[in-house]
Order: structure tokens, then C-alpha cells, then sequence
């Protein structure tokens, strides 16, 4: 009989562990910051959910090998953007000019670069691009046509991007004016 009982409530435990939601801490997470829909979190951050930005870099490479290398035939076209549809959530204090793509290829050493930090002054302010800034040739603000930086799908940020594909080919409408957000001038035709 006692086995009986030890067996009933090992299945009763198992049962209610796997239909009852518990709540579960990972240790990992309630010691860093964070900012959620509820909650509290360290207000340092400076992009969340709510405030989400894209950073936008574009390069030319004469081949894709290059590209993927890291050589030195890759240049950077234009300047490196933080494009939001919001703006951060507080004043930006510092914060970096290079783009992953420099902090992963362009040591010569395979190990990526060290994260260098510019204070947000009088000299080198943080500039983020905004909606009503820029406009495609349809009249459309270039901006508001991004995709949600959490949600947009591939086939949204495709279609920002590449699109519209009229028959199957690319128009790439939008590359000028994500171009001028960079402080460049590219034509679709390139």
C-alpha cells in the first residue's frame, strides 16, 4: 500500500508540475538591467521595445570573398546611421561610430576589434536619423516605411530594402534614400 501512495503522488506531482505554470528565475537575469512592459529596469538603457532603432551601414566590395575577408578593398560608403522611428528613449552620452561589420573583420588578427566608446559633446554629438527627414519619389517618408525593428518580417525589411519586385525583378526603390540617410548618394541603378 505505501508503495501505492509514493507512486500516486510521484504522478500527481508530475502532472501538476507539467499543466501549472510556475514561476521560474534564472539567475542570469535578475541581476542585469532590463526594461519590459512591466517591471523595473535600469533606466540607462537607451533603445527598448518601445524605442527601437536599426543602425545602418553601407560597403562596397569588388567581390564577395572581400566582403566576407574583411580586406582592405572594402570601403565603408557614406556614414554609419542609427535609424529610429522614435528616437532613443534618453539622452544618448556615448556611444560607438563602428559598425559590426568593422568590430568582426578589421583587426588583421581574426579576433575582431576592441568596443571604442565617443562621448556624446559639443564636438562629436550622437546623430540619429527620425521620421520627415527623408523622402522617397513617391513622397513617401523613408522612415516611416521601415519595418518594426522586433516584429518586421523578412519579406518587409526584403521589400524596404530590394523592393518593390515588379515580374519578379528587384526595383530597389528605397536604396537612394537609405543612401541619404547614411550621408550618401547611390542610385538604384548601382
Amino acid at each position: 500500500m505505501n508503495k501505492k501512495i509514493r507512486f500516486v503522488l510521484l504522478i500527481m506531482t508530475i502532472v501538476y508540475m507539467l499543466f501549472i505554470p510556475l514561476d521560474v528565475f534564472a539567475g542570469n537575469n535578475d541581476s542585469l538591467p532590463s526594461y519590459g512592459f512591466v517591471g523595473e529596469g535600469d533606466e540607462l538603457w537607451k533603445y527598448n521595445r518601445l524605442h527601437s532603432a536599426l543602425r545602418i551601414s553601407i560597403y562596397w566590395a569588388p567581390s564577395h570573398s572581400d566582403f566576407e575577408l574583411g580586406t582592405d578593398e572594402v570601403i565603408q560608403v557614406g556614414d554609419t546611421v542609427d535609424v529610429s522611428k522614435t528616437g532613443p528613449w534618453y539622452k544618448v552620452e556615448s556611444y560607438t561610430k563602428r559598425t559590426i561589420y568593422w568590430y568582426m573583420n578589421n583587426d588583421r588578427k581574426g579576433n575582431g576589434m576592441s568596443y571604442r566608446k565617443k562621448d556624446s559633446s559639443v564636438s562629436e554629438p550622437y546623430y540619429w536619423a527620425g521620421p520627415e527627414e527623408i523622402f522617397n519619389s513617391l513622397g513617401q517618408d523613408i522612415v516611416e516605411l521601415m519595418p518594426d525593428v522586433w516584429d518586421g518580417t523578412k519579406e518587409e525589411w526584403d521589400n524596404w530594402f530590394e523592393g518593390p519586385i515588379i515580374n519578379g525583378e528587384k526595383m530597389y526603390r528605397n536604396i537612394p534614400e537609405i543612401a541619404r540617410l547614411c550621408n550618401a548618394s547611390i542610385s538604384s541603378e548601382n
